[in-house]
């Protein structure tokens, strides 16, 4: 949805309703964390609602219903609505909540039943299915039950990490007695998930718990009210990965990765969304985002001769031991390394070692940090020429799921702008928005700001992050102004060089979501 086309129908609703001030809504969860297309969904609300509510959705064709008391919503959401994870935040007169994670889904979906902590109490299913549950106390442990056929393959994925939930699930199959066949902890990231092939026919039971994300002292399976997940059960199409795994913008064909796929349907036409990514949705209860980038983009198998920064591969260790080795050719000094794996969920831990033409070691380089295994790296080339790039697994693991987007470039001048909340208000006639300026690789141009979506009286007085002194790292957008009622909506701020770079000003969400929207209220 578009800022303006935003902000329109924000002030419609606020013009069509006459609410009560009260404290702004302080929503802390909700449950169920996704809903199906076409159809109206019930959410609960958990937190204060402040007064009378309202919902906003960053995509398009979603709306919602409030209860009396404004602890439930029915979310409609369209047909034709885009697929995959989506933001959402409730206001009223006085401000917003948090940002909050919300999936649109395309299989049938249920909610858990309880008690379903045995075998014996499984809830059943009969076909592929959307589970919406929770882990509630402390060693709750939550069974469902299907009947598969020989032949089938199976994938059970959860989705509840990264949907904000602070757990480390854990998901088990078990057979008809109650034998445990597989398990899994991390299929994607902290999210399990099990692809099994299916021997034979019969009823199966899927088997699901937790342990904190932050690990402690405990060794009971944990649980509380904020340990919702998302956990679909089909034997229909998943998809795990595309090649390539990031897209060149003149390109809009990926070749589909996963499970359950059509052979006669390995390529996807990309539907671009945003001006910067472009986003694939898959049955299965798996949606992706996929980078569109302008930096060229090719195939491992595409990556002969020598190469010049720069460029993106996108790459697989497919062999036990296999080292993945490409000639580049470069100017002495600075060169960007990025390898990404744990971000495409890959189980690959990157190794890249670079040497001259001649097999001089230049630099070898494992993992960012104990928390993140991809690598972001700047090499000094000694001297102009040829070098060679190799890039492998630590421990010499391997397989079709073990892919790779090897990065090189040379660094150029450029800045990032932050913010650290994504809610104000404007009342009073003043509000100042804080960012935090990095500058990178030397880059000493002026910044400029305006903001988009801005409501009408409201200005943005002069302000420009200066190459040197304090505004250099940071600065405060002053917003001054009123507005003839009480109004609400999203507003991006823009951030210009001379040079021609511009971006939108960010923030990452604890669940690793990156937003630009900052909701600005204005009242008299």
């Amino acid at each position: 949805m578009t800022v303006k086309n935003a902000w329109c129908a924000v002030f419609v609703c606020l013009v069509c309703c006459q609410q009560t001030l009260a404290d702004f809504p302080k929503i802390d969860r909700i449950f169920p964390l996704g809903a199906p297309r076409g159809a109206t969904t019930e959410v609960v609300l958990t937190g204060k609602p402040g007064g009378t509510l309202q919902g906003w959705c960053d995509r398009e064709n979603v709306s919602f219903s409030f209860s009396k008391n404004f602890d439930k919503v029915k979310v409609s959401i369209a047909k034709d609505a885009l697929p995959g994870r989506c933001l959402i935040r409730f206001y009223n007169d006085d401000g917003a909540s948090k940002l909050l994670p919300f999936v649109i889904g395309t299989l049938p979906e249920s909610n858990e039943v309880e008690p379903n902590n045995r075998v014996t109490e499984a809830q059943t299913f009969d076909g592929d299915i959307v589970v919406n549950g929770v882990l509630s106390r402390s060693g709750d442990v939550d069974v469902y039950s299907v009947r598969l056929t020989k032949g089938q393959t199976f994938v059970a994925t959860m989705n509840a990490h990264r949907l904000g939930s602070p757990m480390d699930g854990v998901l088990q199959l078990l057979d008809s007695r109650g034998v445990v066949l597989t398990q899994n902890d991390e299929g994607r990231g902290f999210d399990p998930q099990i692809v099994f092939k299916v021997p034979s026919d019969g009823q199966y039971h899927v088997r699901a718990f937790a342990f904190p994300a932050a690990p402690n002292s405990t060794i009971r399976f944990a649980g509380a009210a904020t340990y919702a997940y998302r956990l679909s059960l089909t034997t229909g199409p998943v998809i795990d990965y595309t090649m390539p795994l990031v897209l060149q913008a003149k390109s809009k064909e990926v070749a589909r990765h996963g499970w359950n796929l059509s052979p006669t349907a390995s390529s996807l036409l990309v539907p671009v969304t945003e001006p910067e990514t472009v986003r694939t949705f898959e049955a299965g209860g798996n949606s992706m985002d996929i980078d569109l980038v302008q930096t060229p983009s090719i195939l491992e198998e595409s990556a002969t001769g020598v190469l010049e920064p720069p460029f993106i591969v996108s790459g697989r260790i497919a062999e036990s031991g296999e080292r993945d080795v490409f000639r580049i050719k470069a100017k002495k000094g600075s060169l960007l390394v990025n390898v990404k794996a744990k971000s495409f969920y890959s189980p690959l831990d990157p190794v890249v070692v670079v040497r001259t033409s001649e097999g001089k070691l230049v630099k070898e380089v494992d993992d960012i940090s104990r928390n993140d295994q991809d690598i972001h790296t700047t090499i000094k080339l000694p001297a102009d020429g040829e070098y060679s790039v190799e890039v492998r697994d630590r421990f010499q693991h391997s397989g079709d799921r073990y892919v790779y987007a090897l990065e090189c470039l040379k660094p150029k001048p450029d800045f990032a702008v932050t913010f650290n909340r994504d809610a104000f208000g404007l009342t009073g006639g003043k509000v100042q928005i804080p960012l935090a300026i990095e500058r990178r690789f030397g880059f000493r141009e002026p910044i400029s700001f305006s903001i988009e979506g801005l409501p009408a009286g409201v200005k943005l007085g002069p302000v420009t992050s200066n190459p040197k002194g304090d505004s250099a790292k940071s600065v405060k957008l002053v917003l001054t102004g009123s507005s003839e009622i009480v109004v609400s909506g999203p507003i991006r701020i823009v951030c210009e060089s001379p040079s021609g770079l511009r971006q939108y000003a960010s923030r990452t969400l604890p669940h690793g979501v990156d937003v630009a929207d900052i909701w600005l209220r204005v009242a008299k």
